[in-house]
């Protein structure tokens, strides 16, 4: 589930939502433990977790428990997101560990969440693969390969939509060429399943500075 815009991100110049929407859509593409939602890339707002998982709750019923799974950098930073106590303490968090990350240091974290929110917040062992999308976009300033870093069929749309940050730090062009590609899944929906899932590791703050308050 792409931003719309991060209130991280307010400043910086990004790829379209519609261009990212895309590109999820592509990298989960024949994969049926997982599908592409546009609730949030198609809101025309700055993105908060909060309003997502109460969307998120609106839609499968307060009986099913809701999972936001996400990584050590961002759970260490969720004080800082919108409403943390509201998130913390209604919903589950998955904590996958992520290279550079102590295991005792996100254990201790982990346990003061427990203890300060009531939280439901659970350490899943996972493989730590050394890949960022910070790292994937400065292999992409720089002109080199991101093959098995992420899908190849994301790989060509960014190659054929120019999504190809310069030195300068911006893009050509944030706007996709014509519809949808053939086969892309449009819409918001979930699986069944799907009530069992969360975003994965992005951070989501409740501010960045005075004019992303609110």
């Amino acid at each position: 589930m792409p931003a719309y815009a991060s209130p991280f991100k307010l400043n910086k110049k990004t790829v379209s939502p519609e261009h990212r929407f895309r590109m999820v859509s592509l990298a989960v593409e024949g994969n049926e433990g997982l599908v592409a939602s546009d609730f949030e890339s198609s809101s025309g707002r700055v993105s908060y977790t909060i309003d997502t998982m109460r969307m998120l709750e609106k839609k499968f019923g307060k009986e099913c428990e809701l999972f936001f799974i996400t990584g050590a950098d961002s759970i260490l930073e969720i004080e800082r997101w919108r409403e943390p106590a509201e998130l913390l303490g209604r919903y589950s968090f998955l904590v996958g560990g992520r290279p550079g990350y102590r295991d005792a240091e996100l254990a201790e974290f982990a346990e003061y969440l427990r203890r300060e929110y009531r939280s439901d917040v659970r350490i899943i062992d996972i493989p730590k693969a050394d890949i960022s999308s910070t790292e994937i976009r400065r292999r992409n300033m720089a002109g080199r390969s991101i093959r098995y870093l992420t899908p190849d069929s994301v790989v060509d749309y960014i190659r054929r939509n120019g999504l190809i940050q310069n030195s300068a730090g911006s893009f050509p062009d944030s706007s996709p060429d014509g519809g949808p590609e053939k086969g892309m899944r449009n819409d918001a929906s979930f699986p069944k399943s799907g009530c069992r899932r969360g975003r994965g590791d992005r951070r989501d703050a409740e501010t960045c500075g005075k004019r992303n308050a609110g």
